[in-house]
């Protein structure tokens, strides 16, 4: 190497250790602030649908419609009916809620809604699922949850939410037994009435770690 080229090449090797060195000031007679001895546990976070699909035991994806503001992740439209993100605060469900989806039911035999969750629903044969979503509206008819393949036609889990929907945000809760086994199911919320129904935080929940109410998924908190 030329000594010219030696020298540029020391004195810029000199200036980078010289930006790089960081004074640090100790005080170890002045603690800063006292951490709780509560605070305990493993480092957690929810990347790659580590909580959402993963560990927390949520099946409906995009239940509060807050995924996007104009597209309808996750969810279709089936026999006639539309549906629409709905942003406006006089509406909504609560300040949190900003977004619902506005359902126009036709009459036709299934017309509604359904989800996909995170892959597919995993229905169990046997298995009690909790299905609860709020809900307004006029609706000349009833209301009809279930669990069913994409084409809504193999049904392996059923039944109606017998309580007339009102024009007022009202919580709904029933439940859905699996009478067959489908790892791929959609739940789907249909109506053979017409009418327009609003929803908001649809939410379907398996059995939970310890029975706890929007628990998590026993195979993997048992782990």
């Amino acid at each position: 190497m030329k000594p010219k080229t030696l020298l540029i090449s020391t004195l810029l090797l000199s200036a980078t250790f010289a930006q790089a060195q960081v004074k640090v000031d100790i005080y170890p007679n002045t603690p800063g602030a006292k951490v709780s001895p509560n605070l305990y546990g493993i480092f957690y976070e929810d990347i790659n649908h580590a909580a959402d699909g993963g560990l927390y035991a949520e099946l409906i994806r995009n239940r509060s419609f807050e995924d996007d503001e104009k597209d309808v992740s996750s969810w279709k439209a089936h026999n006639g009916a539309t549906m629409h993100i709905i942003n406006d605060a006089r509406k909504q469900l609560n300040k949190a809620q900003k977004n619902f989806l506005e359902v126009n039911f036709t009459g036709k035999e299934n017309s509604g809604i359904s989800n996909e969750g995170f892959w597919g629903i995993n229905a169990v044969q046997g298995r009690t699922y909790k299905l609860s979503f709020w809900a307004k509206g006029k609706l000349n008819g009833k209301l009809k949850a279930f669990l069913s393949c994409n084409c809504g036609k193999k049904i392996v889990a059923c039944t109606e939410i017998n309580e007339k929907i009102t024009n007022k945000w009202k919580k709904y809760s029933v439940e859905l037994t699996a009478l067959a086994n489908n790892e791929k199911a959609r739940l789907w919320i249909t109506s053979d009435g017409k009418g327009t129904v609003d929803f908001d935080v649809v939410s379907l929940f398996p059995p939970t770690f310890n029975n706890r109410e929007n628990g998590m998924r026993p195979d993997l908190a048992q782990c």
